[in-house]
């Protein structure tokens, strides 16, 4: 737990805090100085905390951040329950390269579910490392800052649209899967199953009640019956009608 923590003297005449209410002005201070903070002023601030050490409820807390996070002094994520500070390290700067290592430490375990959440924290971890980088530290600081780089990378606007872009290739590739998987499965159904429409056509056909022009099955009109004639005296004699044979 910290045991204190720094404020500057432009606290209290600076352009994000002068416009806002005593209550959200308390909660930065608050803030900046809390025992539940740290060296980078990005950490975890579940809001019962604060209700539970201003004895407030928690609907006050929630005014006062949102007052905060509209004026620019504050990051929140309700997801993971992370606060930042973006000028936080302004108002503490680091004395010596133990306190510079300690900050580094910090930053490079943030989780990754706060960075994708939160991307305003991106800049303010950006701003630590060239700090840091302008420091001549130890090899522990090399590595440190080696792997802070790293994770800025993969957080990168650059990197976030290469794994959207990777992520939807997938998803149309699992698309494509899917629906050959469904086509597949219609045809070997089609394949186990007898063609219904020759069914028909066929016992339509043994019952002489249909045929099949153009291989579509339809009704079949009664067949025309044949008229014979028979000639006598040179009259033409109609005849009875007789069916054809089939």
């Amino acid at each position: 737990m910290k045991e204190f923590g720094k404020v500057s003297s432009q606290f209290w005449i600076s352009d994000d805090i002068q416009p806002l209410s005593d209550k959200a002005r308390l909660l930065a201070l608050y803030l900046l100085t809390t025992g539940h903070g740290n060296l980078i002023g990005i950490f975890r601030m579940p809001k019962g905390y604060m209700a539970a050490d201003l004895n407030w409820d928690e609907p006050s807390v929630e005014r006062a951040i949102a007052e905060l996070t509209t004026s620019g002094f504050l990051l929140a994520s309700d997801q993971c329950q992370y606060i930042c500070i973006p000028q936080f390290m302004e108002h503490n700067p680091v004395d010596n390269i133990t306190q510079i290592d300690a900050r580094l430490k910090l930053l490079v375990k943030l989780p990754q579910m706060l960075l994708e959440d939160l991307p305003g924290v991106l800049p303010v971890i950006e701003r630590a490392v060239a700090k840091a980088s302008d420091y001549k530290g130890s090899k522990q600081t090399e590595a440190l800052l080696e792997y802070a780089r790293k994770m800025l990378g993969k957080c990168s606007s650059e990197s976030r649209l290469e794994n959207k872009r990777i992520r939807e290739i997938e998803k149309k590739r699992i698309r494509e899967i899917f629906t050959r998987h469904m086509s597949d499965l219609r045809i070997a159904r089609l394949r186990q199953k007898p063609n219904r429409a020759r069914l028909i056509s066929l016992n339509l056909l043994n019952s002489g009640g249909a045929s099949i022009p153009n291989g579509k099955v339809t009704r079949a009109t009664k067949p025309k019956p044949l008229v014979t004639t028979k000639q006598d005296s040179g009259k033409v004699i109609p005849q009875k009608p007789c069916w054809p044979i089939s």
